[in-house]
């Protein structure tokens, strides 16, 4: 049952990828709206899913406490390249940055975290948000990642983690 969390459209523009509270991923072509894969291999709600810049890969987290939460696909046959763990808690989003060695998961443990997805390692882990943050991305040059929280958004640097700018709006 696709509508659990996130879309991401494929650089191409041409497939779609949708997020399912069925622990699916599915992949359809734009054009014709029919699947053309669905990914099984999470065990709980996936809530948010990437493509790859390069078109054939997709990352996705779910909701899972107990196995890998994040998982990198091929996105041509359906298999699992990359298992990540996030250790602390369920992720809410993932994304990747514009050259595709890196990605960014946001926790249920208000921790923003880079990985290396060709090592599985995390490279960095950041927690700067007073709330839950729902939502990270690298600035287009990789130097900076950018995360959102209800009424906070963070610009810090994705080498150090070092805040650069905090814009926190009304509460509430």
């Amino acid at each position: 049952e696709v509508g659990g969390g996130e879309m991401a459209c494929g650089p191409d523009l041409g497939r779609l990828a949708a997020a399912g509270r069925d622990a699916t991923v599915r992949v359809c072509d734009v054009g014709s709206g029919k699947e053309s894969l669905t990914f099984r291999g999470h065990d709980d709600q996936v809530v948010g899913v990437a493509f790859h810049p390069d078109g054939k890969r997709v990352g996705s987290c779910s909701q899972s406490l107990t196995t890998p939460n994040i998982l990198v696909w091929d996105a041509g046959s359906g298999q699992v390249s990359t298992r990540l763990i996030h250790p602390l808690g369920q992720v809410h989003s993932v994304a990747f940055d514009a050259d595709g060695k890196r990605l960014l998961s946001v926790g249920s443990d208000r921790s923003v975290t880079i990985w290396d997805i060709i090592t599985g390692q995390p490279l960095a882990s950041y927690r700067g948000h007073q709330k839950q943050p729902t939502k990270a991305t690298f600035t287009p040059d990789g130097s900076r990642v950018i995360s959102v929280a209800a009424s906070e958004i963070l610009d810090w640097y994705a080498r150090t983690g070092t805040d650069l700018l905090t814009l926190r709006g009304p509460a509430g």
